[in-house]
């Protein structure tokens, strides 16, 4: 059973409803328009969003410098003098732990001390480590006669272009310092290779080594 209030609120409800209804259909119905400003009601989608965020951007402008960062990615800036004569050397890979290394359940990895990197190895190298400075055009002409005779080679530009090594189709990487230092190269170009526990390192000195013999890079 209805209270009585609740009857009450029912009927007013219904009373209003039927004078808006009566209003709306009614030919002296006032449309007063509106205040203000409208906005639509809705959320942008993602298109829109990006659409708008993207208008003000150079694309041109970002494509250029994209390629020119790719470019510089591509270029190795060590400074390395030249081999001034044939020589080979031999160089132990040694890194030094001024601490024991522990894992957090206590096993020890590795106790403090010297270590020869390459008696940690399971397999040899097993390739030749070309270390070139692809400016100069003797050595990319002494790169091309040696990879042809030695297809397990693995090329390093310490200075230069590594478009260049592409150009003559190797594949080849860029040596960083830490790199150079690992295995003790001090000049270009140079040849590593692993003889046991030891680096033998094969230092050229070729002809024409002047600068009349750079390449663009």
């Amino acid at each position: 059973m209805w209270s009585s209030v609740r009857l009450k609120k029912l009927f007013l409800f219904s009373v209003v409803l039927s004078q808006f209804l009566i209003l709306q259909a009614s030919d002296d119905f006032i449309d007063y328009g509106t205040r203000g400003e409208v906005y639509e009601i809705r959320d942008k989608s993602f298109f829109e969003l990006i659409q708008e965020r993207s208008a003000g951007i150079d694309f041109t402008s970002v494509k250029k410098d994209a390629k020119n960062k790719i470019k510089e990615a591509l270029i190795a800036r060590n400074e390395l003098p030249l081999c001034a004569k044939n020589n080979m050397r031999v160089h132990e890979p040694t890194v030094t732990l001024e601490k024991d290394v522990v894992l957090p359940n206590g096993a020890v990895v590795a106790k403090k001390g010297s270590y020869n990197i390459l008696e940690k190895l399971k397999e040899p190298l097993g390739q030749y480590l070309f270390f070139i400075d692809t400016t100069k055009k003797n050595q990319l002409e002494f790169l091309d006669q040696f990879a042809q005779l030695n297809s397990s080679s693995l090329v390093f530009v310490i200075n230069g272009s590594l478009n260049k090594i592409k150009d003559l189709g190797l594949n080849g990487y860029i040596a960083n310092q830490n790199l150079i230092d690992i295995f003790n190269v001090t000049c270009s170009p140079s040849i590593v290779v692993q003889n046991k526990h030891l680096f033998q390192i094969n230092e050229y000195e070729l002809s024409e080594n002047g600068d009349n013999n750079e390449t663009t890079e």
